[in-house]
């Protein structure tokens, strides 16, 4: 039997892996950002751990419904060209149009910049958000817990 939808606080998009298979920096950066919130007694959808608890075979329902039920989506990124990949695109998108038709009055996006990304270089809509640098994770885990 499946388990029952989880209500998340967070969730977290990020580019797991990049060529060949190797993980990212954004998978690293990703998990302290999940280990920082989850520390505060912030419920976090981090894919690696959730999916777990999911199930493989149920994935792409698991994580919508999981960025359906969060109030923050924190974007994990190290460059534009993993912000741009489909799957974190289609996250990101999906939660700034929710909160844009009113479905998530009070959503909001934080960017976890752990690579060299300037504002000028995010996607128009991503620009007017929140950037934290990696050692910024404290900070970042205060608005998200406002």
């Amino acid at each position: 039997m499946p388990a029952a939808p989880r209500h998340y606080d967070a969730f977290i998009s990020f580019k797991h892996s990049g060529r060949g298979g190797a993980l990212t920096p954004d998978a690293d950066a990703a998990r302290a950002a999940y280990d920082a919130l989850t520390a505060a007694g912030v419920l976090t959808f981090f894919s690696p751990e959730c999916l777990k608890h999911h199930g493989q075979g149920r994935f792409a329902r698991s994580i919508a419904a999981a960025l359906e039920s969060a109030k923050f989506l924190v974007l994990v990124a190290s460059c534009r060209e993993h912000i741009d990949s489909p799957w974190v695109e289609t996250e990101w998108d999906t939660f700034i149009n929710d909160v844009r038709s009113g479905h998530k009055p009070e959503g909001d996006l934080v960017i976890l910049n752990c690579g060299e990304l300037a504002p000028a270089t995010l996607p128009l809509f991503l620009r007017r958000h929140s950037m934290f640098r990696r050692e910024e994770i404290d900070a970042l885990v205060h608005v998200v817990r406002r």
